[in-house]
């Protein structure tokens, strides 16, 4: 979403900015990579290779391997040379947490206080096998979620060199392409909610991009508008808050949009449209 109503009262945000070294990085190869959300430039398409017109899980039909993921998440997974990744959050103590999926209008959100633990999964392309997982926070979710959602819904971003975890109210994180913690960024509380109902939490889902050494990531919060620039290496940076103005489009290509706020103009920011 890139403008508001004037009689809405959602916050339109913007952007993080998270600017990062790409030395030795490599362009994504197709049919080989994976490695955002809906793929090699957000486009939705994966050149390369023949598509699979018939696939059945229970019957094991054209499925390589499979293998149980702790936790709920809707991240989809993504792919850089022979490593597939994924995020998923993971309830204290293990127990299972529901999921109710399917058609219906409840805006309610779940009500649970369980902590959680947020990792980074990723696997051998090849076997399935666990490479290495690594937890990125552990704590009760600052925001509830629906209950068509999970608390690790946002897709992971890589570049070959980088991994980028976006969790919402719970920090943007980097780690190398082993798990090593490179930095994190925390933003505060992003309410993304029903704005009619404030107390309609539904979690958190916006996924990061990352292009030319910049992470980008956008937030519609039901209120305020935070804007954040954040250093190279360390995500380190500085930070505005602002009341939100209605953005106009400055450039618009390739389903990115450099964006300008109304209210402030000399700082320009940068968001993608999914």
């Amino acid at each position: 979403m890139l403008g508001m109503s004037p009689r809405s009262s959602i916050g339109v945000l913007l952007a993080a900015l998270a600017t990062i070294p790409l030395a030795g990085a490599s362009a994504p190869k197709p049919g080989v990579d994976w490695p955002s959300f809906r793929g090699l430039d957000a486009s939705g398409v994966g050149d390369g290779r023949p598509t699979a017109a018939t696939w059945s899980v229970p019957a094991n039909q054209g499925v390589r391997w499979k293998v149980p993921i702790a936790g709920l998440g809707h991240s989809s997974p993504i792919v850089w040379g022979d490593q597939v990744c994924v995020a998923t959050a993971v309830a204290d103590g293990g127990g299972e947490e529901s999921l109710k999926v399917g058609l219906y209008g409840n805006i309610t959100p779940v009500e649970d206080a369980t902590a959680k633990a947020w990792k980074v999964v990723c696997l051998d392309k090849a076997s399935g096998k666990v490479r290495w997982e690594r937890e990125l926070h552990r704590g009760v979710p600052a925001i509830k979620r629906h209950t068509k959602a999970t608390h690790a819904n946002s897709t992971l971003a890589t570049d070959g060199t980088h991994i980028v975890a976006f969790l919402g109210s719970e920090g943007l994180h980097a780690l190398d392409m082993k798990g090593k913690p490179l930095w994190k960024q925390q933003f505060g509380v992003l309410d993304s909610g029903f704005f009619r109902v404030p107390s309609a939490q539904w979690g958190f889902a916006s996924s990061p991009i990352i292009r030319d050494g910049v992470v980008y990531v956008q937030a519609d919060v039901q209120k305020g508008l935070v804007r954040r620039r954040v250093g190279r290496q360390d995500g380190q940076g500085e930070v505005a808050n602002a009341a939100c103005g209605r953005p106009d489009v400055e450039h618009a290509g390739d389903r990115r949009h450099a964006i300008r706020a109304a209210a402030d103009r000399e700082r320009l920011q940068a968001c993608r449209r999914l």
